[in-house]
């Protein structure tokens, strides 16, 4: 019995270590090797994560959801340092300051941490590809065998191999973390009216977007305000100073957003994200989010350079005496209002939303009403 027992173990441990060098050679994932080579393999959300690993340090981090990628944050800062965009897509609060927390191990001068606002919707669980022990960690073994040891991954190495699909991934992400773009670039039947108002309607349903009850009651955002202001407190006590913003979103977003009943949510979340810091409010530069041209959909921009830009003035600073102030440039018009609700009455889409959001809430549910 000893000596089946013992031959299945070392079995068990030459197949693992078979796969493992297996996986190590294609690395899908970029865990061991960055991409340099401009690879074009299948998209990864946990791209920027493994690709800062081959950073030893940074002087500037950029934080937040994956509109974070969008931005050309080389054009930020004058001097040639190394700047790194850790934008993880979908994520809540928490998971951003996860994420945040790997950023700072790089121990940056600055991190520039866009807050989004549905990040705050207590509703919203965290991603499904976000494994709470291995960011924590940090650990490239950890990494290897949390991403590797699965059957998606290896099915993704052999598609690499056989070159299956291989037309259809196009490279998604530069070294620093910034996203080409390619995947609205090369999508010739692209429609921006088409895109908007799929979005639009899919957040509107969704509850872990605008379409939570629990997130209509302004208390909601009490412990993720309070998250961000640990996470501040964190990174002074590495030295690391954190510049506040608000990541921009169309204008129809922000109709959406008091369509939606979070009107309130929305004022609210504001006031209290000047109790942790003074910050850059980039909603109140209308003459970037009024406009398709400059967004991909409702929180990715085509022409992040403003955004940038936009950071480097105090035009767009809010802090707790004056954050009222701007309310009325931020509220939506009767227009806007008028063009989101006869969007909706002409969506053809609905069913399919809602089908689309079954599916994903079976893998990522919502986690209050």
């Amino acid at each position: 019995m000893i000596r089946l027992f013992s031959r299945t173990v070392f079995i068990l441990a030459l197949v693992a270590l078979t796969y493992a060098a297996f996986m190590y050679k294609i690395d899908p994932y970029f865990i061991v090797k960055p991409d340099y080579e401009n690879k074009t393999l299948p998209y990864n959300p946990m791209y920027n994560y493994n690709l800062i690993k081959h950073y030893s340090k940074l002087d500037y981090g950029f934080l937040g959801s994956s509109a974070v990628n969008y931005y050309p944050i080389d054009s930020f800062y004058t001097t040639k340092n190394s700047s790194f965009s850790m934008g993880i897509e979908s994520s809540n609060i928490y998971e951003h300051i996860a994420y945040g927390k790997v950023l700072a191990s790089k121990q940056p001068k600055e991190i520039v941490f866009f807050i989004t606002f549905y990040a705050l919707n207590p509703s919203r669980g965290a991603q499904n590809y976000f494994h709470p022990f291995a960011v924590t960690q940090n650990n490239l073994v950890v990494d290897f065998i949390d991403q590797y040891f699965n059957s998606g991954a290896y099915l993704d190495a052999v598609k690499y191999i056989k070159k299956e699909n291989h037309s259809s991934w196009a490279k998604e992400f530069n070294p620093n973390g910034t996203r080409t773009q390619h995947v609205y670039l090369n999508d010739t039947s692209y429609n921006a009216e088409k895109v908007l108002a799929d979005y639009l309607a899919y957040m509107y349903i969704d509850p872990r977007y605008y379409g939570s009850k629990t997130f209509e009651n302004p208390a909601a955002l009490k412990k993720g305000i309070e998250a961000i202001k640990d996470f501040r407190d964190y990174l002074t006590t590495k030295g690391i100073k954190m510049k506040l913003a608000t990541a921009p979103e169309h204008r129809m977003n922000l109709a959406l957003i008091y369509y939606s009943n979070l009107g309130k949510t929305y004022e609210e979340f504001r006031r209290q994200l000047a109790t942790v810091q003074p910050f850059y409010d980039l909603n109140l530069d209308t003459a970037l989010t009024s406009h398709n041209e400059n967004f991909w959909d409702t929180h990715h921009v085509r022409k992040g350079i403003q955004v940038m830009n936009d950071l480097k003035t105090d035009t767009y600073l809010v802090n707790s005496k004056n954050v009222d102030r701007d309310l009325a440039v931020l509220k939506p018009s009767d227009k806007e209002m008028w063009k989101l609700k006869k969007m909706f009455s002409e969506y053809k889409d609905w069913k399919d939303q809602v089908k689309q959001l079954n599916a994903d809430l079976s893998i990522t549910p919502s986690i209050a009403p």
